[in-house]
């Protein structure tokens, strides 16, 4: 085997072992389906709001899926995002066919003969619907297809063929042309984007500046180069190094790296290309150390070690996105800001992205007590990696080796929340938890009260990771999948914890103090099953009285994304749930008297 193909396998092979952790963990060891999670997460990093790691299992595909694995809607950037992963151990050059077939997705979503089929998926069919009503509001569309396999000219020239042809789709009767693009992130573009977050090897490099363009600013006792340079030479810099130089981005070295739509129209305009740099906000750098900028062969440079972008992500992504493809940057230009000395980092990250579109969870990982948790998570037996930042663990090397259990923040808000009472609103308005943060009374500080431990957390993940078993088990049984169990996850954790209250004897889950939770975590297969058992036939009991009442008015039962993100049908659960408990009386006495 040659020295390529050796390379390319050992990239398969490394690929194969990161995606085999999900398998094992989500999907009882089915790779593919590993491969499609690490995929989509990997590449989802980039959006604004993150999706949970259970919003993202409910929007993977199962069965007849008419060419769509997964699938995201970015409310923040107004973008519907639309995957299809292809794993193969031995990679290969992409099939022709695999991409033509995967660009025609978004006209067989609003084809009513094929969404009305008998067997297409029940899962596809309801997002079909959310499809179009976006399509309808004008979002834009984003196909990304991602593979081991390797990408080649035939495909690459059909992607962007596709992409610079309008996009018309019918909705209704009424044509829409809809703002679109595609992706190929294929064996070697996985692998750059996972090398340059994993290595932590500095970044140093030379950077060519515009003569009389730039001068040191003073900056108490620090260093500060303000500069001018072309956009061929950050284009550069990203081609070269790639995500390694947003290592130190708030949002995680993935995050806010989407083509930015404004951008690409000032770079095509003649006339706008050459002020540039007038119209944008520019590059926030840090540095360990830059040399005075020298002439050297005509052009001005500077040395730079671990040279790191804070702000301006988003334009450094998007200006070479746009080279890549062919587009031209002659005589356009952009400003930098670069600082020496690596302690100013975080404070220049939050106060030149507060200037532009910093989001609520990414302020989230400086809070003092989202530091102790993650202290705490650390020290626990076996310990947790709780990850505050995008990208800050996820894709380390460790992992590769089996490393720490990784939860995120947001895992552990969404199943707080909802163990509190709050599953609906956990699942739809999630967002919240971060926004609040600042408020003493609203709702961070409800789900991270002063006096939880990360003992307590560990509870309401633990149910949920038990629910998803559950569920896989289910699946595996009936082979049915996108029905209420799948998306009720997150109710169950309610139930399973409202249940747990009860036999406990607590008024509140709160009221469970840290060696409780530690001792129910480690005899969660006492009580667990019963519990699971009875939250199941409370949200399948749920359903059935809302068809009932469908079917007497000749409508359609409440769609399961309805059912599941409104506080309204909280009434319907709690009554039915108190029932079955009521049912179960003396066995549920059976469990107290074990876990007391």
């Amino acid at each position: 085997m040659s020295a390529k193909l050796l390379t390319r396998q050992r990239n398969a092979d490394r690929i194969t072992a990161l995606a085999t952790g999900d398998a094992k963990r989500l999907f009882n060891g089915n790779i593919a389906k590993g491969f499609l999670y690490w995929g989509a997460d990997l590449l989802l990093q980039e959006v604004s709001d993150l999706p949970t790691e259970d919003d993202l299992l409910q929007n993977i595909v199962d069965g007849k899926d008419l060419g769509l694995d997964c699938y995201f809607v970015d409310e923040d950037e107004q973008t519907v995002w639309l995957f299809q992963s292809k794993y193969s151990s031995a990679p290969v050059n992409i099939p022709h066919k695999e991409i033509s077939d995967f660009l025609r997705v978004p006209g067989r979503l609003v084809d009513p003969i094929i969404m009305s089929a008998k067997n297409t998926n029940a899962k596809v069919v309801d997002f079909a619907q959310t499809f179009r009503e976006r399509v309808i509001a004008g979002l834009q569309i984003k196909l990304v297809f991602f593979t081991t396999n390797l990408n080649h000219e035939v495909v690459n020239t059909e992607v962007q063929n596709w992409n610079r042809l309008p996009l018309h789709l019918n909705v209704g009767g009424s044509e829409f042309e809809v703002e679109h693009s595609a992706l190929i992130a294929d064996l070697n573009d996985l692998i750059l984007r996972f090398e340059s977050i994993i290595s932590d090897k500095p970044v140093e490099t030379e950077i060519g500046i515009r003569p009389d363009y730039w001068h040191e600013s003073p900056s108490g006792g620090f260093k500060c180069l303000i500069a001018t340079i072309d956009l061929e030479e950050l284009v550069q810099l990203f081609n070269t190094y790639k995500y390694a130089i947003f290592r130190e981005n708030p949002r995680g070295p993935l995050g806010g790296v989407h083509v930015n739509k404004d951008i690409c129209n000032t770079l095509n305009d003649d006339t706008l290309r050459e002020h540039f740099h007038l119209l944008n906000n520019g590059i926030s750098a840090t540095c360990e150390s830059f040399t005075p900028p020298s002439l050297v062969n005509g052009k001005y440079k500077t040395w730079v070690r671990d040279f790191q972008i804070v702000n301006g992500c988003q334009t450094t992504y998007t200006v070479w996105d746009y080279w890549r493809r062919g587009g031209g940057l002659t005589g356009a230009c952009v400003n930098i800001k670069l600082v020496e000395g690596k302690n100013l980092r975080d404070l220049i990250s939050k106060a030149s992205n507060a200037q532009t579109q910093m989001k609520d969870w990414d302020f989230v990982s400086g809070d003092k007590i989202q530091k102790r948790l993650q202290a705490e998570f650390a020290k626990l037996n076996p310990p947790i990696f709780y990850q505050l930042r995008r990208g800050e663990y996820k894709y380390i090397a460790d992992k590769e080796k089996g490393g720490y259990e990784l939860i995120t923040v947001k895992d552990i808000a969404q199943t707080a929340w909802a163990l509190m009472g709050f599953p609906g609103e956990a699942k739809d308005r999630l967002r919240e938890v971060a926004q609040s943060r600042s408020q003493s009374g609203g709702t961070y500080h409800k789900v991270f009260f002063k006096d939880a431990t990360a003992s307590f957390y560990t509870l309401p993940w633990r149910i949920y990771e038990k629910v998803k078993v559950e569920h896989e088990k289910y699946v595996e049984q009936t082979q049915l999948s996108g029905d209420f169990r799948e998306y009720g996850r997150i109710h169950l954790v309610w139930l399973v914890g409202r249940g747990l209250i009860k036999v406990l004897g607590k008024n509140d889950v709160i009221d469970i103090k840290p060696q409780e939770v530690l001792r129910l975590v480690d005899c969660i297969d006492l009580w667990f099953g019963m519990l699971h058992n009875i939250g199941v036939e409370t949200i399948k009991e749920v359903y059935r009285i809302e068809e009932r009442a469908a079917n007497k008015i000749g409508g359609k039962p409440v769609s399961l994304r309805q059912l599941f993100r409104s506080d309204s049908y909280y009434p319907y659960f709690l009554e039915t749930h108190d029932e079955k408990l009521l049912d179960r009386k003396n066995e549920l006495e059976a469990v107290r008297k074990q876990v007391m």
